[in-house]
């Protein structure tokens, strides 16, 4: 008996993009290809729109008809037509979803969107996404940033989440997750000490945080 086409589909390794148009500001399109997204999307430009559709964010899924529909069913309460693919959010908040839902079964994922976040745009996000994770994530990212120690990282991360009443699950798994997020890891120097394995990109936020190297993880100075 041959599987039907939806069950051949739910399984089928592909692209799970989000989408803007500079003619409809404060709206994104959150689709699905098995060819590059930047092709499927420009298939998509024509007389219906004065300007081309551009691609924020990109995820290579395991199943990403799956995915996708996780994602559009998350976002029910801002979809602008329920036989259209048009989210009222902004980018961050869309790839922010695709990261949480997809959890297990991303395995390449890319904002694509080299500029730092503007505050407005993290604020805004921060306040929409209800990963405790996420929320962090977002205000930790300062792309001019060259080297933060992961230590340092991870001890605000603990202490945001005593703050949250939720677990911070072990520094490696930590260490995992922001990589799976797209953060490079490399070696750098912080106080004097050379050689320390930390992140590039990436910034401590809360300004209660230890200092370098100061305090056990999850505990302020």
């Amino acid at each position: 008996m041959r599987p039907d086409a939806d069950e051949v589909h739910a399984t089928t390794e592909g692209w799970v993009h989000v989408a803007s148009n500079q003619a409809q500001p404060g709206i994104v399109k959150i689709g699905r290809s098995t060819q590059v997204p930047e092709l499927r999307i420009a298939e998509l430009d024509g007389t219906h729109t004065p300007f081309p559709f551009v691609v924020e964010y990109r995820a290579l899924a395991t199943k990403c008809a799956t995915l996708e529909r996780l994602t559009h069913e998350a976002l029910a309460d801002v979809r602008v037509n329920l036989r259209r693919e048009f989210f009222r959010c902004s980018p961050t908040y869309a790839a922010a979803t695709i990261r949480t839902i997809g959890d297990g079964f991303l395995y390449y994922e890319r904002y694509l969107d080299k500029r730092e976040p503007s505050p407005e745009t993290l604020a805004f996000a921060s306040k929409e996404t209800a990963d405790p994770f996420m929320n962090w994530l977002l205000s930790c990212q300062a792309r001019s940033v060259p080297f933060t120690p992961t230590r340092d990282l991870y001890t605000d991360w603990c202490a945001v989440c005593v703050e949250a009443g939720c677990d911070a699950g072990s520094e490696k798994k930590f260490v995992h997750k922001l990589i799976r997020n797209g953060f490079s890891r490399k070696r750098g120097e912080a106080n004097g000490i050379r050689n320390r394995r930390g992140f590039a990109g990436l910034k401590v936020p809360h300004s209660g945080s230890a200092p370098h190297g100061s305090s056990e993880p999850g505990q302020r100075p």
